[in-house]
């Protein structure tokens, strides 16, 4: 009878997690029911890190477009083959001599694939620049870009993207994320509205036609001659006069020189004389340094991954190419490293595609499965990076692109996971903390749907909200 009783005892102990364990598969199952998935697809691989077994598997091996779920095989080989310690170096050179305050020679700006240098970075150069006591530059402004391959889109971006602010053109010289931001509001009825460029540069030029009406509606069409290849922005269309001050973004072509740009406008602003030209190197030559500017590494993963940054990504990528390849970087080259880390995970990178580092092209297929081998073995075998790659994470509710999302359920402040949207395509991946103390990774990627995101993203949050319940 004891041996009954302790037989019955030990069954109640352990039944409750069976049970669960059951019903989260039950229960997600339920929701894959979802009429969305009649005509669409979807991938989804759970796996238990706590307890080293797979909590949820479906269709774990069909190959689907990342999006942004790209960016943690980017972001993971960027730590685990650069290094926390990288740096990100844009060099400020110079030839010639200075004297009598002034730079008898030529201004040259290396880049150093820093996606995030912005144009209040250059008031360090113009402070060094006084501190050397120059007043004036008796030479020319020189981009030097000879680190970098000549294209400034990835592979399988979308031409008709373009000019959104997402699909930003690459060059090693960044500024501003190489984009416009154009600030509008109405004006008086009848009147063109008032607009706002940031930053305000000589590089662009634009038209307004945005016309303020009585009207409750807004008709606007605000948009860079991308055509035409031109850095000219049209503003057109009727404003309502009820509208309030609204922003929109474009990216701007050629960065390099808009780069150089903004740096010779802050110059003269700052009472530093210049009237030479503006031009591009590239072909490496070694020249007298004046400053070097630095970026850390983790400061361009975080943005990658948390605001799911492409200019970041891309970078990232082109930096891996530079380290290993000692010639001109390219995604191509960068690429070989994620092949690398492909093998490491026990795959074959022919089994899948890899055409940028963003997500950004519908080139990429990969699968749930990778991805969450990619997250085991992160957290498995590289302890010492996983903390950051972790803390690069968007949280579910917190920050980033999962601040709106996951607010009012279990799945609050216990997601942190990589979000990923493009034509067609949702996909969440990351990790969850469970109520148990169990941590999980996963992978949930949907695809083939017409119209908007949202219902594929309730269907993420939904099984996320089922996960950190989880026990």
């Amino acid at each position: 009878m004891k041996k009954i009783l302790l037989i019955f005892f030990t069954l109640i102990h352990f039944l409750p997690f069976k049970l669960d364990a059951q019903n989260f598969s039950n229960r997600v199952e339920e929701i894959l029911q979802d009429s969305l998935f009649q005509s669409s697809q979807i991938s989804v691989d759970v796996y238990d890190l706590t307890n080293r077994e797979y909590a949820f598997r479906k269709n774990e091996n069909l190959l689907l477009h990342p999006a942004s779920n790209m960016k943690l095989f980017t972001t993971a080989a960027s730590l685990l083959y650069l290094g926390i310690d990288e740096k990100f170096t844009t060099n400020f050179l110079y030839t010639g001599s200075i004297s009598d305050s002034v730079l008898n020679g030529d201004l040259i700006v290396q880049g150093g694939f820093d996606p995030l240098f912005i144009d209040t970075d250059l008031d360090s150069i113009v402070v060094i620049l006084k501190e050397k006591g120059i007043k004036k530059i008796n030479g020319n402004l020189f981009a030097d870009i000879s680190n970098n391959d000549s294209l400034y889109f990835g592979r399988g971006w979308m031409w008709d993207d373009n000019p959104n602010s997402y699909m930003p053109y690459l060059s090693s010289l960044n500024i501003n994320r190489n984009s416009l931001i154009i600030y509008y509001e109405p004006a008086g009825i009848g009147e063109i509205a008032a607009v706002k460029f940031e930053p305000e540069s000589s590089y662009y030029t634009f038209e307004n036609n945005l016309i303020t009406t009585s009207e409750d509606t807004s008709n606007i069409k605000i948009t860079r001659d991308w055509l035409g290849e031109r850095n000219h922005v049209f503003l057109e269309g009727d404003i309502s006069h009820k509208k309030g001050i609204d922003s929109v973004k474009v990216n701007i072509k050629y960065p390099h020189l808009y780069f150089l740009h903004l740096l010779s406008e802050r110059l003269i602003e700052n009472g530093i004389s210049f009237y030479g030209q503006l031009n591009i190197l590239y072909k490496k030559t070694e020249y007298d340094t004046l400053y070097h500017f630095n970026r850390n590494l983790f400061e361009v993963i975080k943005e990658t991954n948390k605001e799911s940054d492409n200019l970041c990504a891309e970078m990232l990528l082109r930096k891996l190419s530079r380290k290993y390849f000692n010639s001109s970087a390219s995604a191509k080259k960068g690429l070989q490293l994620i092949d690398s880390l492909i093998i490491k995970l026990g795959r074959k990178p022919k089994d899948f595609v890899f055409a940028d580092g963003s997500g950004l092209s519908h080139y990429n297929l990969i699968s749930s499965s990778l991805i969450v081998d990619l997250l085991k073995y992160i957290y498995f075998e590289y302890p010492s990076i996983y903390g950051y790659f972790f803390d690069s994470l968007p949280i579910a509710g917190v920050d980033g692109t999962l601040e709106k999302r996951m607010r009012n359920n279990k799945a609050y402040n216990s997601i942190y996971a990589k979000t990923g949207t493009i034509s067609g395509v949702s996909t969440l991946s990351g990790y969850a903390k469970t109520e148990n103390e169990n941590l999980f990774a996963f992978s949930i990627l949907i695809q083939n749907f017409a119209g908007s995101a949202r219902i594929a993203r309730n269907i993420q949050d939904k099984i996320c909200n089922i996960l950190a319940g989880y026990k």
